[in-house]
């Protein structure tokens, strides 16, 4: 006989049973969803995968919806009472702490079984083939700030941490990433230490730290600037990667103001922080300039404050009085474009053999991308993100398509750009060609987050700006500058403004400036662009 429960429906197309139970409307706006507001979700759906459940996957299925529920309603009564715990450091550091402690100390005793030798042996080295991989994975995904991934690992043991030492933590608080990442170092420094123990080097168990006084301070959150921005960012065509930069500017803020309630951060405060950031913040050791500070920090957190003013979450916008930062211009010694040596020596380069342990996308990118961009002006990601369906012949011409269905278009729309007779002649048809469909750069299957920042595309562009540098090129920005290389040549050979600009993508400063279709006109492009004479490398 089947068991009947509460709360299951049956798929009238599939037969399979459901899940489905209301939250209480009382809680409703503090649970979070996917939608744009960023929460109002009024309802849990689970599939149970199975008709019957007399099946024991329906029966652990449901059990575990019944948690999840009980879970989210719990953490909902507790956003709206507004009694969280909001972990400072050292407390973040104390919790941690007990990760690598009982990592090093359960890894001590283990050692102490009595076991045959050849039994220890076999053991050592699964071990070390588990705990090495595990730490290859882990440390790629502190290097490229995967910190959906990092959480999803670590979530459920960063909660049920702070739970057993009586912290009461949200689950979507800048306190529980803070945790999750430092449970994900403490999980690195355990399994580094054990590596170490298994090379024969003797590496003790470190103690817990010792638990602060005030460990955590119950604040009552009244609007949190990052549910703010989450909401402010779901709205429908915002940048991805402008959303996924933002929430640095966001966090920066928080950092130095010591609260993420949006109604605490009065005008003095974003002063003081607008200084900081002109009199002492650095980036690689450097001073921000003032384009970074008034068109970033400043800018990102100015339009999340006048979003909230606009939809009537805040009653003022305190941004709108701080002043930008003004900073003496820095004296500039060279162009901002490549000189014809340095040009040359990168297209040189390119066409060196290979390093044996480098990657086939690295590899391709050295090789194409400068040629690219040394031929069209392009911008880097621009060319990283190509497809194979980007490359294709029109009217006689062959082209590339650069468009926001491949990825960031600085304007947002989309030209063709005719490939140099003397690309096509180093065999450039034939790579794309010979590739699979879709990019021509990178791999999608090994994407591991889809967070905009840490993109492909983009990483390929950092890997190219860093080879630039390692082949003595400074002084410039290693990428763009081929942009402002093209922009000297299309000047050197005389090309039309208009068609320069729809080469480009650069907007007209003149609404009479343009031809209205110019860009359509692959043949013109194409003549244009062939003014430029080949490269002699």
């Amino acid at each position: 006989m089947e068991l009947k429960l509460d709360y299951l429906r049956r798929d009238k197309k599939s037969g399979l049973l459901t899940y489905r139970r209301r939250f209480p409307q009382e809680l409703v706006p503090f649970i979070p969803s996917k939608s744009p507001s960023g929460s109002g979700r009024k309802e849990l759906k689970v599939s149970l995968k199975a008709s019957s459940m007399n099946h024991p996957v329906a029966r652990a299925r449901y059990e575990e919806a019944e948690r999840m529920w009980g879970e989210i309603v719990d953490q909902a009564r507790k956003r709206a009472s507004g009694t969280f715990d909001q972990l400072d450091a050292e407390t973040i550091a104390y919790l941690a702490s007990h990760v690598v402690n009982e990592g090093l100390e359960i890894d001590a005793e283990v050692r102490l079984l009595p076991e045959p030798a050849d039994r220890k042996k076999q053991r050592a080295q699964t071990l070390a083939a588990v705990t090495l991989e595990d730490l290859t994975e882990w440390r790629e995904m502190r290097a490229v700030g995967d910190i959906e991934g990092i959480i999803g690992i670590w979530g459920y043991e960063a909660a049920s941490l702070a739970e057993v030492e009586g912290f009461r933590l949200d689950q979507n608080s800048p306190s529980h990433v803070a945790l999750c990442s430092a449970i994900h170092d403490a999980q690195i420094a355990a399994s580094e230490g054990t590596l170490e123990r298994l090379k024969g080097n003797s590496v003790p168990t470190p103690l817990i730290a010792k638990r602060p006084a005030k460990a955590a301070q119950i604040d009552k959150i009244a609007i949190s600037i990052f549910d703010i921005y989450e909401r402010y960012a779901a709205v429908p065509g915002r940048s991805l990667k402008t959303v996924a930069q933002w929430r640095r500017y966001i966090k920066h803020l928080v950092d130095f103001v010591g609260t993420d309630n949006i109604l605490a951060m009065q005008h003095d405060d974003l002063v003081a922080w607008r200084n900081h950031l002109r009199d002492h913040a650095t980036y690689k050791g450097k001073r921000f300039s003032a384009k970074t500070i008034n068109g970033s920090y400043l800018g990102a957190v100015n339009a999340v404050f006048a979003w909230a003013k606009g939809d009537a979450i805040i009653p003022a916008n305190p941004m709108l009085e701080v002043a930008k930062v003004k900073l003496p211009k820095a004296p500039r010694t060279r162009g901002k474009g490549f000189t014809s040596e340095e040009a040359l020596t990168i297209l040189r380069a390119s066409l060196q053999p290979p390093t044996s342990n480098e990657k086939e996308d690295l590899r391709n990118a050295k090789r194409w991308c400068p040629w690219i961009m040394a031929y069209s002006g392009a911008r880097v990601n621009e060319i990283t993100q190509l497809r194979k369906q980007d490359i294709f012949e029109q009217d006689g011409v062959w082209v590339m398509r650069i468009t926001p269905e491949a990825g960031t278009v600085k304007n947002k729309e989309s030209r063709l750009v005719p490939l140099h007779s003397h690309l096509r002649a180093q065999g450039f048809l034939k790579f794309v060609e010979e590739r699979s469909d879709g990019p021509l750069f990178y791999n999608p299957a090994k994407r591991r987050s889809d967070n905009a920042i840490n993109r492909q595309a983009n990483r390929l562009g950092s890997k190219l700006a860093e080879w630039v540098r390692s082949v003595g090129i400074v002084g410039v920005m290693p990428n763009h500058a081929w942009r402002h290389h093209f922009i000297s040549q299309a000047v050197r050979y005389r090309f039309d403004p208009a068609i320069t600009r729809a080469l480009t993508g650069h907007a007209s400063g003149d609404v009479h400036g343009d031809y209205e279709h110019v860009g359509e006109f692959v043949d013109v492009l194409s003549r244009e662009i062939e003014l430029i004479p080949p490269f002699k490398v």
